[in-house]
């Protein structure tokens, strides 16, 4: 495993095996490869087991996705991803993060409230099972 890093051309054919295995089928090559080309946009990763997908369109950024291979979660690799975000999206002027996470998706919430992230809204219902979405913000000041 490496540290994290913009991916590159080559690493888009994995990172969208990934993204599908782990049910986000609308991250296609020609999404992440729009991702990683476009001013803002962000495509990190620590190599095939994990990817983040964010925008930065300052002064806000916006997290997409980040996953991580279950084969090798509980090693910190989210964080990594989290924290290499948002150093990229402060060096790119956003002064804040935002990002939302279904209700019931304790994992996540759990990552995000130790990086800081608050609740600053919901969206009731959201996702097909029903579940609500929760609105979170990250300043970055």
């Amino acid at each position: 495993m490496s540290s994290v890093h913009r991916a590159s051309e080559a690493e888009i054919g994995p990172l969208v095996a990934l993204a599908h295995a782990l049910g986000f089928s609308a991250y296609d090559r020609a999404a992440l490869k729009a991702t990683r080309d476009r001013p803002g946009g962000l495509l990190l990763s620590t190599g095939p087991e994990s990817l983040l997908v964010a925008e930065v369109l300052a002064p806000e950024a916006e997290l997409h996705l980040i996953g991580v291979a279950p084969a090798f979660r509980g090693r910190g690799l989210a964080t990594s991803l989290l924290l290499a975000c948002q150093f990229e999206a402060r060096a790119q002027g956003a002064e804040r993060l935002l990002l939302e996470v279904a209700s019931r998706n304790t994992p996540a919430l759990v990552l995000y409230q130790r990086q800081g992230f608050t609740v600053v809204g919901r969206r009731r219902g959201y996702y097909r099972d029903g579940d609500d979405a929760l609105l979170m913000s990250l300043s970055l000041g």
